[in-house]
């Protein structure tokens, strides 16, 4: 009987190590965020908050094109607060294209379509608590 006890335990042991180990760089790696560029000419979601370090993935998924600019959209080509370079027309101009954006730093971070600006296609990221 101790010996099925024993064995019992250290399956399970072994089970939790296995999860912890295996959970371990997917959880540092942090969340997957998706803001998607819609054929109702909005940002969904239109406000997002993430952590300092972690990446938001824009995604054209209807009516394009939605190229991001940093910037509340008062000037066309952005404020520079983040390197939307890899956003442009020429990338995000199809269903399905994609770019992603690295905010290492706390701050909050407005974002829009250079082309449906108009309309209201603007949102904001929050990085942490915000601020700068």
């Amino acid at each position: 009987m101790a010996t099925a006890v024993t064995a019992a335990l250290a399956a399970a042991t072994g089970a939790l190590l296995l999860v912890t180990v295996a959970g371990g760089p997917a959880a540092a790696q942090g969340a997957e965020h998706v803001v998607k560029g819609t054929a109702a000419l909005r940002w969904e979601p239109g406000n997002i908050t993430i952590k300092p370090g972690e990446s938001v993935t824009f995604e054209v998924a209807g009516t394009p094109p939605h190229p991001v600019v940093s910037g509340d959209g008062t000037n066309p080509a952005g404020d520079g607060k983040f390197d939307s370079s890899g956003c442009t027309l020429d990338k995000m101009s199809k269903v399905g294209d994609k770019c992603t954006v690295k905010f290492p730093d706390a701050g909050t971070f407005p974002f829009f379509c250079s082309v449906h600006v108009a309309t209201g296609m603007k949102g904001t990221i929050q990085v942490g608590n915000g601020g700068g």
